[in-house]
């Protein structure tokens, strides 16, 4: 036992040295986790419908009050108008991702099918071939 812990003790130049070449740098890049997302693609964006419904709530408590004034009432009847807007397009975005998702499965399935035709074709005509030979 004692031999071994000399033999690690005194080789200690050889541990920095191998400790040294394990700190390559590797040649593979590196790729980030999340993609880099465009700026105008974030202001294309829009919050989620409940989100919108909730601030379309408050906007019609706000317009709901008597004691308003002019130039804040326009201004929230305007916000309001923009919210709607902003709901329709976020439903209509939310239909359309469910029937993306919808046609992907029938796409899937599709392409099995096609897939399993193939190889049964393929099977059929493999010993056609072997006896042509």
């Amino acid at each position: 036992m004692a031999s071994t812990k000399k033999a690690t003790v005194s080789d200690p130049s050889s541990s920095k040295q191998a400790s040294s070449t394990s700190h390559k740098k590797s040649k593979r890049p590196q790729h980030k986790k999340h993609p880099s997302v465009s700026p105008a693609s974030v202001l294309n964006t829009l919050p989620g419908v409940q989100k919108i419904k909730a601030a379309i709530r408050q906007t019609r408590r706000l317009l709901a009050k008597d004691n308003l004034a002019a130039d804040v009432r326009v201004t929230t009847e305007r916000r309001l108008k923009s919210l709607e807007a902003d709901l329709a397009k976020a439903e209509q975005a939310r239909l359309e991702r469910t029937m993306a998702t919808r046609y992907h499965k029938i796409k899937f399935f599709e392409r099995q099918k096609v897939v399993r035709k193939l190889n049964q074709t393929k099977r059929k005509l493999a010993p056609s071939a072997d006896r042509a030979s």
